[in-house]
């Protein structure tokens, strides 16, 4: 235990024993105060306090206390029954590890136990002297070994042998894994070392990712208060961390087909742009069209009701999602995709209420009027900087949806590629969209015109919503625009529709979001209680061919 005060801790007991009631300080003398063990920040020292009491005593407590010239202090102290006659107190008392590099005196105090009260001090007895750790005396590295799941993801058991001549309880013994390009990853964890030979066991989690490389891993040993490295070893074991074994069904080659892009996501992690970087990720969580690069948003297609409404009754709350991106650090770590089990999965629940001040604030740095939406979710469009959007092909997505309710809105669908198409800036083609019911989904095509983008519903499907994954897939070439699940054929587009499209940049998005305004009006398609928190879209992959591959 330590303090620091303006007004050293010796100060305050020496205070207190003039005014303490009770035992009069003549009833104890002092002998000595006697140390060992390790003199450096970090260490524990072995200390005796002897002194001599008149009586025998059973409600004291003995501290003992090293002072520095500033008044710095660290201090330890045991309640006691004192024997009458000489009493020698062992104590075992821990130096900072930021303690101060200096001399320190030593003294005795014996206190009252309840109420704390000081009795009696004793002159210095001592002096301590604490020095810095020489890393090179104290720690020497054996050993680094583990075992487990070695691909993105996976869950490592490390062990990790060092030893050192002397009792440390106020460091941090750390392992990490570090590739050719400084790429690392790592744990730490407080450990109190012996004397002599140490084990520490640590689970790390490899990220999900991390480079397909070679790693090599060291053990290190760090001061925690503040944090500073006091000694590394060489490289002590060698990981090669390597790409997950797909879980998706193969990839297709029928009719000459060729794979142009995939996100298999039972092997791929989920990468997002950031605003810093634009080619940073696969995938971004938000439209740079529309919206900031750095924030979430209100979705577009599900805005709450306005406040008048609200107010007036015409809806019975806000409704509407503000989709988060969990590049965000307002979002407090909240964010609507994870990945496991071999697909990412989009989820859209009730806004958190500790995220309601922070989307009220980027909704009003974005101009954005009306209450906080009611509900959070998830959107993802294809990063133009790295997939720059198709024309023509095939594309899937397989996909599951384990659960369902009122007022869900997930989507898999397409959207005109930023800037490539001044004719059609709002091309879309909606693959898959369910509107607060379960039943069924929609196909829809817009006409995606700058100042006309009506759409034609071209297709109303019984919705699966069995957890199983499915195919939901789009032949479009210049004759035709089909539409698959499962790998049959449900609808084909008008040929008005089909020429509307000849030579359109498509870019294909993903989300899962909740309660648009409109639901409002029927009490069958907006949430309520038997909607499940949260909602749920399973994504196992999308792939682009060059043409239908079956």
């Amino acid at each position: 235990m330590k303090v620091r005060q303006n007004i050293a801790l010796l100060f305050t007991i020496i205070c207190t024993i003039a005014n303490s009631p009770g035992q009069a300080e003549a009833t104890y003398s002092f002998s000595s105060l006697t140390y060992s063990g390790n003199f450096q920040r970090g260490g524990q020292l072995s200390v005796v306090a002897t002194l001599t009491a008149s009586a025998a005593i059973n409600t004291d407590s003995i501290c003992v206390v090293f002072s520095a010239p500033d008044q710095y202090n660290f201090w330890g102290c045991r309640d006691i029954a004192l024997g009458v006659g000489v009493n020698a107190i062992n104590l075992d008392l821990n130096i900072p590890g930021d303690a101060e590099i200096t001399s320190y005196s030593g003294y005795i105090f014996v206190n009252n136990t309840n109420p704390w009260g000081a009795i009696a001090q004793s002159p210095s007895l001592t002096t301590l002297t604490v020095a810095q750790v020489s890393p090179t005396i104290l720690f020497s590295f054996s050993s680094m070994n583990y075992s487990g799941v070695t691909t993105p993801g996976g869950q490592l058991n490390v062990t990790a042998t060092l030893s050192t001549p002397t009792a440390t309880n106020a460091n941090s013994v750390c392992i990490g894994f570090v590739a050719p390009d400084q790429y690392s990853f790592g744990n730490c964890q407080v450990v109190a070392l012996d004397a002599g030979s140490n084990t520490v066991n640590f689970t790390i989690d490899i990220p999900t990712n991390a480079e397909l490389t070679n790693y090599k891993g060291f053990i290190s040993v760090n001061y925690n208060n503040p944090w500073t490295g006091l000694a590394q070893s060489p490289f002590l074991a060698s990981l090669d961390v390597s790409a997950n074994p797909s879980t998706s069904p193969p990839v297709l080659t029928g009719n000459g087909a060729v794979l142009l892009w995939e996100q298999d996501f039972s092997v791929t992690p989920l990468t997002l742009r950031t605003a810093s970087n634009a080619t940073a990720g696969a995938w971004m969580p938000n439209d740079m069209t529309w919206q900031s690069p750095t924030q979430g948003y209100v979705d577009f297609a599900a805005s709450p009701c306005a406040a008048a409404d609200v107010a007036s009754g015409i809806c019975s709350r806000p409704g509407g999602t503000f989709d988060i991106n969990p590049n965000d650090p307002t979002m407090l770590g909240v964010s609507p995709f994870s990945q496991a089990n071999g697909y990412l999965t989009i989820s859209a629940r009730p806004t958190p209420s500790n995220l309601v001040s922070a989307i009220q604030a980027e909704m009003t740095a974005q101009g954005v009027g009306g209450p906080v939406p009611s509900f959070i979710g998830g959107h993802l469009e294809a990063n133009p900087a790295v997939f720059p959007g198709f024309t023509y092909g095939y594309f899937e997505f397989r996909a599951a949806f384990p659960n369902a309710g009122p007022g869900m809105f997930p989507a898999l669908w397409f959207y005109s590629t930023p800037g490539a198409n001044p004719n059609m800036p709002h091309a879309e083609i909606d693959l898959l969209e369910f509107f607060g019911h379960s039943s069924s989904f929609y196909t829809t095509i817009y006409s995606g015109g700058q100042n006309d983008n009506a759409g034609t519903t071209v297709g109303q499907h019984i919705g699966l919503i069995d957890g199983q994954f499915h195919t939901y897939g789009l032949d479009w070439t210049a004759q035709h625009i089909d539409f698959y699940l499962d790998q049959q054929l449900i609808y084909s587009a008008p040929a008005s529709l089909v020429n509307a499209y000849q030579g359109v940049s498509l870019t294909p998005l993903m989300n899962y979001v909740m309660d648009a305004s409109w639901m409002e009006s029927n009490i069958n398609l907006r949430p309520d209680a038997t909607t499940p928190d949260p909602l749920i879209m399973n994504v196992n992959y999308v792939r682009l061919y060059s043409v239908k591959p079956f």
